[in-house]
């Protein structure tokens, strides 16, 4: 398991896992968005797997949703509130708090590091609206690629408007197929309180997938403290083993079966 973060050791230590033939699971976002197809690749020639849900949505099982849209048909779009630190803020700053104080209070609560900069510039939802459409579209898309608006200089004022009108602002990240190809963003949106992701309050994160069929998956949980993050790595741990004991079964029911033969 690698929960230190950053990609530079990290890379090293996973690499090093993976070639001398053991399991990984990591919640390293960095990592996976740039070096994780090079990884996944390494993880399959030697034969062991390399699991990540924590990188993405925290305790919201983002990428298993995205894997069930799949059983279904190619899919459309998808679109999410995926930070949980700037859905705080944002919050925050609706109320009437300023940004440092708004910052200073998802820091209290745990829900924000100490430097929090890659949340607020929409960097950190960014990363992982990269995982997500790996996963859906089975490309890596450039990080540059992607249009990318944070919430560091956003306006007050236009966050207690929207609230006034029954609306809330949220750090949406998108990704859906253009006449062009895959279009991507991670921007502040106003959006109605029927929308799924205004209902993603505090720390939550929401994501909705559509298929080419019409098809709809919603899915929803906290995305942002050390909890949720430590249930997503529990989770792959428990599905890793599960599937272990059942290729393990597996092979003893086909070795008996050559021996009756």
């Amino acid at each position: 398991m690698e929960l230190i973060g950053g990609p530079k050791l990290a890379d090293s230590l996973v690499t090093k896992a993976l070639v001398t033939g053991r399991h990984v699971i990591t919640a390293n976002k960095p990592l996976i968005a740039t070096e994780g197809e090079r990884l996944a690749s390494l993880a399959a020639d030697c034969g062991v797997a390399l699991r990540y849900s924590a990188a993405v949505g925290g305790g919201m099982p983002a990428l298993e949703v995205i894997e069930r849209a799949l059983g279904l048909g190619p899919i459309r779009s998808f679109r999410g509130v995926l930070n949980g630190t700037t859905n705080f803020v944002l919050d925050r700053l609706a109320g009437g708090q300023d940004l440092k104080s708004a910052v200073s209070a998802a820091q209290e609560a745990g829900y924000a590091e100490a430097n929090c900069r890659f949340d607020l510039n929409g960097t950190d939802a960014t990363q992982k609206l990269i995982l997500l459409a790996r996963k859906a579209f089975g490309v890596s898309l450039p990080f540059d690629s992607i249009e990318r608006i944070g919430i560091e200089d956003i306006d007050a004022q236009w966050l207690r408007d929207s609230r006034a009108k029954g609306q809330v602002v949220r750090l949406v990240a998108s990704c859906q197929h253009g006449t062009d190809g895959l279009k991507a963003s991670v921007k502040p949106v106003e959006l109605p309180q029927t929308d799924p992701l205004a209902s993603a309050s505090g720390v939550e994160n929401c994501l909705v997938v559509e298929t080419e069929s019409g098809a709809s998956f919603i899915v929803s949980g906290k995305g942002a403290g050390r909890w949720p993050t430590t249930e997503s790595v529990m989770a792959d741990l428990l599905d890793l083993r599960r599937e272990t004991q059942l290729t393990q079964l597996t092979e003893e029911v086909e070795d008996r079966e050559e021996c009756v033969a």
